[in-house]
């Protein structure tokens, strides 16, 4: 267990709801695709300037009838809280296994996320209409980035990036000038929602806190011995009017040998 204090430094009374809450993933889409290296973007005709492949978040989906293919329905749920873009490729293309040098023939990627505001209703996104929510890149045959709360941070088309460098890679020397060519790749899409932690305990959900005074709630872990062995994370959020902080708890059930 332990005790949190929240102080009130102002002149006004506040109130703060208390909530433990954990992250519980709601939808998982998943795409496959090749890479096409050196794309141009039509704005711009600059020699060896490339954009990277565009894919709407919209095409990221699981299929499961012939109507989904057809299905343009919002792509991020309303109640999502984490969105996280894995982008990941076979270790045999990224690296070339056959050079003589370890790590020194290597094709990368990176992962961006657009927002896309598509003012003249383009069937093909230009650098001018797009905004950068987030980027992810490795020398890996992994991506990843993850946005927060993307229904705020994304006023118009979600539009994922997947950009080619246009040369192979050496780790101990960089840019070989030697072109790269394409790449499998695989894009997953993962929300997730905050629900309610019922393993943490308060003894108080909710707390009136009087000017340039103190108070403090008292946090309780209770964890079932049927627990599995594990990593377990999660919240205890603290939701006044204007404003909410989140407090990150976690824990670990160890298993014996």
């Amino acid at each position: 267990s332990t005790t949190f204090t929240i102080a009130n430094p102002t002149n006004h009374t506040i109130d703060v709801e208390i909530v433990p809450e954990e992250l519980k993933l709601s939808k998982f889409s998943q795409y496959n695709s090749t890479t096409e290296p050196r794309l141009k973007d039509p704005m711009i005709n600059k020699s060896g300037v490339y954009r990277p492949n565009y894919i709407p978040l919209v095409e990221i989906k699981n299929h499961t009838s012939l109507i989904s293919f057809f299905d343009k329905t919002k792509s991020i749920p309303n109640d999502a809280s984490l969105m996280v873009l894995d982008l990941s490729f076979p270790f045999s293309q990224f690296m070339n296994s056959s050079a003589k040098m370890y790590a020194d023939d290597m094709k990368i990627s990176s992962l961006y996320l657009y927002d896309w505001n598509n003012k003249n209703n383009d069937t093909k996104p230009t650098y001018q209409d797009l905004s950068l929510v987030n980027r992810g890149g490795s020398w890996g045959t992994v991506q990843e980035l993850r946005v927060s709360d993307p229904n705020s941070k994304i006023k118009h088309v979600p539009l994922v990036g997947v950009y080619p460098v246009p040369t192979r890679y050496s780790y101990w020397s960089g840019d070989t000038k030697q072109n790269s060519t394409s790449l499998n790749f695989t894009i997953t899409a993962s929300y997730y929602k905050k629900v309610k932690w019922s393993e943490v305990w308060l003894d108080s959900n909710s707390i009136e806190i009087k000017p340039h005074s103190t108070s403090t709630v008292d946090a309780t872990l209770l964890v079932s011995q049927e627990k599995n062995p594990g990593l377990y994370e999660g919240f205890v959020s603290f939701k006044g009017k204007s404003h909410t902080v989140n407090v990150p708890v976690s824990y670990a059930v160890m298993k014996k040998l």
